[in-house]
């Protein structure tokens, strides 16, 4: 297995990125768990989006067989359910075969219970037939593996780019401290340190996909601390800082706004104050904008005219 390169996500979503380094990080672990034959011998880099509408699949590895019959694996890691996943992952086996002309597999490891649709996402996608009763025009096959139904053991026995799923497998939350040590035990006698620290911190990021942080700090804060070792970790830390301070002046400024707009135009509506309330981190110019308006008009309907066009304002207070 090789060390990963980079410890720094390249800005899309954690668990895409940790996903797909996970699978560079041990391609032949990621075939094992799938349970097909052979070996793998690289991995495919084609732009899909010069023959689909789709950006590039997960990963694609390129595996031969003791038999010389080479085929690919594409394997997909999914978070959430989306209506068209399954379509999707059809296009992307399609363009793989047209471009390679080698028979490919598709693979769709479900991270957890909400990236799974009974009926739409079992391993069967029929495009059914313009005219009622005749066969699907195209019936395309896939292998499904839920996540949280493996056993956390095999996990940890198995490959190492493979073992931070095992907190996501079928674990309870008490057992969670247990599997992470086991995890952590792992990772630090048989990864080079790097590699040992990267897998690590992808292992506090999937935790994030089964439990709640609620859950997180209850059962497990003798560990989590642990994960802010991990670069990778301590991006997403960072950026929840960030969101937190934002935050903390988004509500400043509401506070603001109904108090000293109480004082100025009398006591808001519930239109008036649902509003303000409503307002997020991503309206932070126009709660500034708002305070600094605040000083410069005369009543509630001024200040949001758009929301209180239609009132009248109550008698300013005392």
């Amino acid at each position: 297995m090789s060390e990963i390169e980079s410890d720094r996500p390249s800005g899309d979503k954690p668990f895409d990125v940790s996903g797909k380094e996970l699978i560079e990080a041990g391609p032949q672990d990621w075939l094992d768990l799938t349970g097909l034959p052979g070996h793998v011998v690289g991995m495919e880099n084609v732009n899909l989006q010069t023959v689909t509408s789709q950006s590039d699949a997960d990963r694609v590895l390129r595996v031969e067989r003791d038999t010389g019959d080479p085929y690919l694996v594409h394997i997909e890691l999914s978070a959430a359910f989306k209506d068209d996943d399954a379509l999707r992952f059809a296009e992307y086996n399609l363009a793989y075969q047209r471009r390679q002309r080698i028979p490919v597999q598709t693979v769709v490891f479900l991270l957890r219970p909400k990236a799974y649709r009974r009926g739409q996402m079992d391993g069967i996608l029929k495009l059914p037939a313009p005219v009622a009763g005749e066969p699907p025009t195209h019936t395309f096959r896939y292998t499904v593996i839920k996540v949280w139904e493996l056993d956390p053991q095999e996990l940890l026995s198995g490959g190492l780019a493979t073992v931070p799923l095992a907190p996501v497998a079928n674990v309870a939350i008490g057992e969670v401290p247990k599997v992470l040590k086991q995890v952590r035990e792992r990772l630090t006698e048989q990864a080079p340190g790097r590699l040992a620290n990267h897998l690590w911190g992808i292992t506090g990021i999937m935790l994030g996909l089964r439990f709640t942080q609620a859950e997180v700090r209850e059962q497990m804060a003798g560990i989590i601390s642990d994960f802010r070792d991990s670069s990778i970790v301590q991006i997403f830390l960072e950026e929840g800082e960030v969101k937190g301070i934002a935050r903390g002046e988004a509500e400043s400024l509401r506070r603001t706004l109904l108090l000293l707009g109480g004082q100025r135009f009398g006591t808001p509506s519930e239109t008036v104050r649902t509003t303000l309330e409503s307002f997020t981190i991503d309206d932070l110019p126009h709660l500034r904008d708002l305070i600094a308006r605040l000083m410069k008009v005369e009543s509630w309907n001024e200040l949001l005219p758009s929301v209180v066009s239609d009132s009248k304002p109550d008698a300013p207070s005392d």
